[in-house]
């Protein structure tokens, strides 16, 4: 039997993006080789796109960004090629309104589509301009998938953008392969020079974008007894940089930009505690807070309206505070650093949950029995009418 072509569309990927949406899609393109060749399409604006070492990766010249959309005019024609010539299915990891040009116009109309929900639609007024025009093309592409994915079901909100689709969407928890984040003792002199480097280790890892919050974090840090780290690049990090010169701080924060996956597990390790301080719902689930606790660190997040707080449970696997409160994560992150029978509690708990709930096995079985199943269904678009009663 040949392998099922399944096509991965999304904006970009490593390197020129780190973080949880290219870990995903990483994921879950490596599921059973053997029924499935799996393809990546993004864009990027860097150089030498012909030298792309994995063929499973095409990248579209990209000129830059707006918006965090990149500037790519051929792209659309390039993924209708796609389309046409080599996937039998599409998963459209979203919001990528660029592929939304294309998928919302039904081309291939039988071809089966599921959209990967990452992320929901901030619409600030400053962005309006950008994303609106935007938003009938994603709605008719949720219209056309046969599934759409989401972290959990805490992403489908009242008043979210994925409440209209509800009755169709499928949750899918992200996972972690958890030998990658242990370190083995050959690390271990790794590891503990950056316990000497940042006493009481604080860590934090994202993109240096705003809904991160990674500025109320630099705002705790004038009353957090410790180190902190930030890994990350982004286009935040210029106000980021001048934040922790103005407020002080420079001598307790951090930032390195972005390291490789065995320096990560190395400051995962050496840390007490892993911050999550993100400040609004475009962080539907962090999973990088996964990675930190398949790692042994207790987690302090924030009680967004999505999946974040549910991850790493109050009282359970972490602390969550309030979103945006600087003074409640410094003494959330305080009560860790002091409190190290508390700490170890919550980072053991956190090890066990991501092994029964959030491993790797449990998400490649899943994925590949939704492929199966997508693949050999039959359209079943709802009704417009039936979507505005969910």
């Amino acid at each position: 039997m040949s392998r099922l072509r399944i096509l991965h569309v999304f904006k970009v990927y490593y390197p020129d993006l780190f973080g949880g949406i290219p870990r995903v899609i990483e994921l879950m393109s490596r599921v059973r080789p053997d029924l499935f060749s799996q393809k990546i399409l993004v864009c990027s604006d860097t150089k030498g796109l012909g030298d792309e070492p994995d063929k499973s990766i095409e990248r579209v010249k990209s000129f830059g960004t707006l918006m965090s959309l990149p500037i790519a005019p051929g792209f659309p024609r390039r993924l209708i090629q796609r389309l046409r010539d080599n996937a039998d299915i599409c998963v459209l990891h979203a919001p990528f309104p660029l592929a939304d040009l294309v998928l919302a116009f039904r081309f291939r109309r039988n071809l089966p589509l599921l959209v990967y929900w990452h992320s929901d639609i901030i619409t600030q007024e400053r962005f309006r301009w950008i994303v609106g025009p935007f938003i009938p093309f994603i709605r008719r592409t949720l219209d056309r998938a046969r599934a759409i994915i989401v972290s959990n079901e805490a992403v489908i909100y009242e008043g979210s953008f994925l409440e209209r689709w509800k009755n169709k969407t499928i949750v899918l928890p992200f996972s972690v392969d958890v030998e990658k984040f242990s370190v083995n003792p050959d690390d271990e002199l790794a590891v503990e020079a950056i316990r000497l480097q940042y006493p009481r280790l604080v860590v934090a890892c994202g993109r240096l974008v705003a809904y991160k919050g990674f500025d109320v974090l630099i705002d705790a840090a004038r009353a957090i007894n410790g180190h902190i780290v930030i890994i990350g690049e982004g286009t935040e990090r210029g106000a980021l940089e001048a934040q922790i010169k103005r407020s002080g701080v420079a001598d307790r924060v951090h930032l390195i930009g972005s390291v490789k996956d065995q320096e990560l597990a190395h400051y995962f390790r050496a840390a007490s505690v892993f911050a999550l301080p993100s400040v609004t719902v475009a962080e539907t689930f962090g999973i990088v807070q996964i990675e930190a606790m398949a790692a042994g660190c207790a987690v302090v997040n924030t009680n967004l309206k999505t999946a974040v707080p549910g991850v790493a449970r109050h009282g359970r696997e972490g602390l969550t505070v309030p979103v945006g409160d600087a003074q409640a994560l410094a003494r959330a992150i305080n009560t860790l650093l002091d409190d190290e029978k508390l700490c170890r509690s919550l980072a053991d708990a956190g090890l066990e949950r991501v092994k029964t709930e959030f491993n790797a096995e449990l998400f490649d079985a899943r994925v590949s029995d939704l492929l199966l199943s997508v693949a050999s269904s039959t359209q079943t678009a709802l009704d417009p009418a039936q979507n505005d009663r969910v």
